[in-house]
């Protein structure tokens, strides 16, 4: 006997049998699931087959396939023209920045993409966008920040094309802007200031309170002296190991050494071997001697001796001093 509810009804079944069906037709993504390019060589098409072979997206629907595994994103070339990247259901996520002649390279694992005529970036790997298209002109990312624009030109030379832009700033790869501290208390202007002012400056900044060198300290005067109170002499403020990357996310260790009152020197250490002239060109430094400020006496970079992705050579460093008096010691006061 049967009991009520027990026994499927024939509509039942046929409900199932449907929903049933129509699951089967979506595509599933498995992890061992996947496309792989290929290309008629007489026709010079392309398209895509499954794991099994059978054809997935047919030749010529797209005039080129630049990726050979397609497992959640590929960029390909429309039929008009025009590189784009789209999903397993053949939707199309954003378009491709284009590099010379072809899709834009990945860089550190992020590439850029294209919305409406603004560019940002995308994840390499599972092309999601990282960085949604905002810019006007961005640069492809290097040492962990991206040099952008939005307000920039392009000007002809040649055959290419040159980016001219007075309001670069830099981004990380969250897209947040960094080096702003910079752009607003470029490195170079630090030098010979008291401790109470880069603590207020770092206070106002980034509201970091030092403990004694902060904006409540009024009419600081360094009363030391080499000989009998060198303490109170090579007095000064301790950088904060949190605020770093907020200079720039290259800097490792980043020294103050204050004398007398005064910053003398800054030191930094930086997380791999930099290009010297890159080093430059991020903290705004003079390559000739001729053109120091007043308050600079002397940038030095260090040996190349240890870098982990870049060759040792003397165009890389990663080391910055930076000197803005001469040292007086106990040792040189003794002598005078």
């Amino acid at each position: 006997m049967f009991l009520p509810g027990n026994q499927p009804s024939a509509m039942k079944i046929t409900i199932l049998l449907l929903l049933t069906g129509l699951a089967s037709c979506r595509p599933a993504i498995r992890n061992n699931d996947y496309l792989v390019s290929f290309n008629d060589t007489i026709t010079d098409q392309y398209g895509y087959k499954d794991s099994n072979g059978d054809i997935a997206i047919p030749l010529g629907k797209y005039e080129r396939c630049f990726t050979d595994t397609f497992k959640t994103y590929a960029i390909v070339v429309k039929p008009n023209g025009g590189f784009i990247a789209i999903d397993r259901q053949e939707n199309v996520l954003y378009g491709i920045f284009q590099y010379d002649n072809g899709p834009d390279y990945p860089s550190e694992g992020l590439f850029r993409i294209l919305e409406n005529n603004k560019i940002g970036f995308a994840d390499s790997i599972t092309g999601k966008i990282v960085i949604k298209p905002q810019f006007d002109c961005a640069w492809p990312f290097e040492n962990g920040v991206a040099k952008v624009s939005n307000d920039c030109k392009t000007q002809m030379e040649g055959e290419h094309s040159i980016w001219l832009s007075d309001h670069w700033f830099y981004i990380d790869k969250t897209g947040i802007k960094v080096a702003a501290f910079l752009l607003k208390h470029p490195l170079l202007t630090w030098m010979r200031k008291s401790p109470v002012e880069i603590g207020c400056m770092l206070e106002s900044e980034f509201s970091f309170k030092d403990p004694v060198f902060n904006c409540d300290y009024k009419g600081y005067i360094n009363k030391g002296d080499p000989i009998k109170n060198n303490v109170e002499y090579y007095e000064g403020i301790t950088f904060p190991l949190s605020l770093v990357p907020k200079i720039h996310p290259s800097i490792k260790i980043l020294n103050l050494e204050f004398e007398h009152g005064n910053l003398r020197e800054i030191f930094i250490e930086f997380k791999d071997s930099l290009l010297k002239s890159k080093i430059a060109e991020i903290f705004d430094l003079p390559t000739e001697r001729t053109s120091f400020p007043d308050n600079i006496i002397d940038i030095g970079y260090g040996e190349n001796i240890s870098a982990s992705n870049k060759p040792i050579d003397p165009k890389f460093t990663k080391w910055l001093i930076i000197y803005g008096f001469d040292h007086i010691g106990a040792g040189e006061v003794g002598n005078h």
